[in-house]
Formats: C-alpha cells, structure tokens, sequence
C-alpha cells in the first residue's frame, strides 16, 4: 500500500474512532445512540466512496493519456526506423 494510501486509511479509521467514541459518550438512550452512530457511518461510508470513485476516475483518466502517449512514442519510433531503412536503401 502507498504512503497516501496508509495515511487515508489512519484518517479514516481515526475519524471513525473519534465520532463513535463522541457518540458513545453522549448521555443519550441506546437506540437513540445506535440511530446517529448508524447516521454517522452512513454518511462517512458515502464520503468515502465518493472520494474513492474520484480518484479512480483520475486515474482511469491518466492511463488512457498514458496509454496514447505510449501509442503515439511506437508509431513515431516505426516511423522512424521506416525512414532510416529507407535511407539505407
């Protein structure tokens, strides 16, 4: 995993920790604190997919530019060999 990765995944799950221990110790009935808790990890839940979509579509985005640039680094190197061939002839 990448260090961004890691440092995500320690946000993530400190976030989690610090809303689930404020929930918990709020002076609130169980089903009333069962209820935000659930609130709070749908919402977080959300975020996170979100995020996780943008940067996957970042990166599908920057192949695709990769995989052109490499295409077009081929076609000039052929057409490069091509003319030097040709030359020699």
């Amino acid at each position: 995993m990448s260090k961004t990765a890691n440092v995500l995944v320690g946000f993530l799950v400190g976030a989690a920790a610090g809303v689930a221990t404020g929930v918990l110790v709020a002076p609130d009935k169980g089903a009333k604190t069962r209820k935000k808790l659930k609130k709070k990890a749908e919402k977080m839940t959300d975020e996170v997919t979100t995020n996780l979509k943008e940067k996957v579509d970042y990166l599908e985005d920057k192949l695709k530019d990769l995989k052109k640039d490499a295409e077009e680094a081929i076609h000039n190197v052929k057409d490069a060999t091509i003319k030097k061939e040709e030359k020699a002839a």
